[in-house]
């Protein structure tokens, strides 16, 4: 055997023997900058060869190609700086669903999900009309739609990227009219059953945040000195957008909750309620018109 032909031999083996169990050691790598770098490191794989977590952890042995290992390694890089994994994939897990998300989009929140199950156990199959202030990936719109097909639904955002994306992630749900707008401006009054929004409610000064969420759309984060502009806005235009006996949920900053009261009340809502999420963080606020 020739030397060129040990050298093939040589490269082939080392080729095979950078195996999934390898690849999804970089996980160590990914310990600065995630609670959960296996999780991530087993996402990110799993998206690449396109199959599940549970193949990869049950065939560690398999050989990957080498195409496959540069894009792995580009990937995991991506995430080293601080992009996430749904960024990386397009996609983010939010209640039953899976949902499109881009640039342009907020990557949906498992505390967001607390808007969804306080108004599906507060409100019935009786036909009513929501709209969702500043969509998004239209996450918080669809799973309702998805859970009440009575309803008459509304996504509204700013962004015609983000909207473009909310169209194509609610496609099969005729109920949901999309409108380009800013917050309740170009709603009739007195024409919803119910507001809710998980609005931009980050403060300007919060360099911590916005270096951690770096990747993600600041127009759907930052929100003043106070956090709160947003918020005020949605206050003051839902109340004259919604019905009389309407109600309007809205989720905020973990230490807002009590400000977000009093602008309610000031504004001329009654019955406010607050929420706390899963981690048992205040979380969001509803009122009644």
């Amino acid at each position: 055997m020739n030397i060129r032909l040990i050298c093939c031999a040589a490269l082939i083996r080392l080729e095979m023997l950078y195996s999934i169990e390898l690849a999804l050691s970089h996980a160590r790598t990914l310990e600065a900058v995630s609670d959960t770098p296996q999780l991530d490191c087993q996402l990110l794989l799993a998206h690449l060869l396109q199959t599940r977590r549970e193949w990869l952890l049950a065939h560690g042995e398999h050989p990957l190609a080498q195409h496959e290992q540069a894009s792995f390694t580009r990937l995991i890089n991506r995430r080293r700086i601080g992009e996430s994994v749904a960024g990386i994939i397009g996609r983010k897990e939010f209640w039953k669903r899976s949902f499109k998300v881009s640039a342009a989009t907020l990557i949906p929140r498992p505390a967001t999900e607390l808007l969804v199950d306080t108004l599906l156990s507060r409100f019935s199959q009786e036909p009513l009309r929501l709209v969702d202030l500043g969509t998004g990936a239209g996450n918080i719109v669809i799973s309702l739609a998805a859970e009440r097909p009575a309803w008459q639904l509304f996504g509204l955002e700013k962004s015609l990227s983000s909207l473009e994306i909310a169209r194509e992630n609610g496609k099969e749900f005729a109920q949901i009219a999309w409108l380009a707008g800013s917050w309740c401006a170009s709603l009739a009054p007195e024409s919803m059953d119910i507001v809710v929004s998980n609005p931009p409610y980050v403060r300007s000064g919060d360099s911590q945040t916005f270096r951690r969420l770096a990747f993600e759309p600041a127009m759907a984060l930052k929100a003043g000195v106070s956090g709160l502009d947003a918020i005020r806005i949605i206050v003051s235009q839902g109340f004259d957008c919604l019905k009389p006996a309407g109600h309007i949920l809205i989720e905020h900053g973990n230490d807002q909750q009590e400000e977000v009261c009093q602008l309610l009340q000031q504004a001329g809502f009654s019955e406010i309620e607050t929420f706390r999420d899963l981690q048992n963080i205040n979380r969001a606020v509803m009122a009644i018109k």
